[in-house]
């Protein structure tokens, strides 16, 4: 790795008083135990109005001595124009983005100083789901995920939280990254972005660094517990990319099917047969075909290391 490249991490902030110190705690302390071969910067765009000057003044008070940069916004954009935002102001060429409530491993850039490759567009890096209420940590993977248009499309390999990724801005442009792709429905605007991304590049070159380094805390206020708004978020994903692209117009329409079986399933709690009859080639992929596809896999292993650990 060339040690004059750096990470540029933005991190938005929107009523998250109860864990924005942690996060960025957590930063700072895994720089300062690397070597610091890797330069690193660190921008905070702050989309909460109501208590925006109040923790604007207290990261400035706890942070003085980091390379923190403050952003607040005029008004409320959102997530993922307020990562847009960061985006434009940073310097280095790797670029994450961090959610407010995950953190970040003691080793993060111990490991990160060690294996980042300039020559791949995006590394996925591997971590923990945190269950904050057990205060227990799980694999997020057992085996390493795949980055293909199929596999993200249909699901069969799932990025949890941006923060397990970091692009390589020498091949993916930093400008608009994130996508807000539906002002009704949130919580699938990440799945967006790395579609569009993997469609304007049709294959995305990657690596995958098997150290658990990032920690993605669950709790009762993440967007993915609303099985509902996730299902139609991603319709609206889905509906966005159709009109943008002409290519992979089967696979979108085949993954939008997949959507629909899956609010019958899971929001309306249809009977199986019906669902069968409704949806047999999903219904086929869903039981069947996809439990050979590595996501799969990972996601059995992590059902049977949550009932071996005790998670609920």
């Amino acid at each position: 790795m060339n040690i004059n490249s750096g990470l540029s991490i933005v991190l938005t902030y929107y009523k998250g008083e109860k864990y924005i110190f942690h996060c960025l705690d957590s930063i700072f302390r895994s720089y300062k135990q690397s070597r610091q071969l890797l330069k690193k910067e660190v921008v905070v765009v702050i989309d909460s109005m109501e208590d925006a000057e109040r923790i604007a003044d207290e990261i400035t008070k706890r942070y003085l001595a980091e390379d923190i940069l403050l952003i607040i916004n005029p008004e409320n954009l959102g997530v993922a124009n307020s990562r847009n935002v960061g985006l434009k102001k940073t310097q280095y060429s790797y670029y994450t983005i961090i959610d407010q409530d995950d953190y970040v491993k003691d080793n993060y850039f111990t490991i990160l100083e060690e294996q980042l490759d300039p020559s791949v567009a995006l590394h996925i890096i591997n971590g923990v789901f945190l269950y904050h209420e057990q205060q227990k940590e799980i694999p997020i993977y057992y085996i390493p995920p795949d980055f293909r248009v199929k596999s993200i499309l249909m699901q069969t390999t799932t990025i949890y939280t941006p923060g397990t990724v970091i692009f390589n801005s020498n091949f993916i442009n930093k400008d608009n990254a994130f996508i807000d792709a539906s002002a009704k429905f949130k919580g699938a605007d990440d799945w967006a972005a790395y579609l569009d991304i993997i469609f304007r590049l049709d294959r995305v070159n990657f690596k995958f660094i098997k150290e658990k380094i990032f920690v993605y805390r669950l709790h009762q206020t993440n967007y993915s517990n609303n099985t509902g708004e996730m299902v139609f978020s991603s319709i609206a994903v889905l509906d966005y990319l159709a009109k943008k692209y002409t290519i992979h117009k089967d696979l979108v329409l085949r993954a939008k099917e997949r959507y629909n079986f899956l609010y019958a399933l899971k929001v309306e709690k249809q009977r199986s047969l019906h669902i069968f009859r409704k949806f047999p080639g999903i219904f086929i992929f869903h039981y069947f075909t996809s439990l050979m596809k590595r996501d799969r896999i990972n996601r059995l292993i992590f059902r049977l290391d949550k009932i071996r650990r005790g998670i609920r």
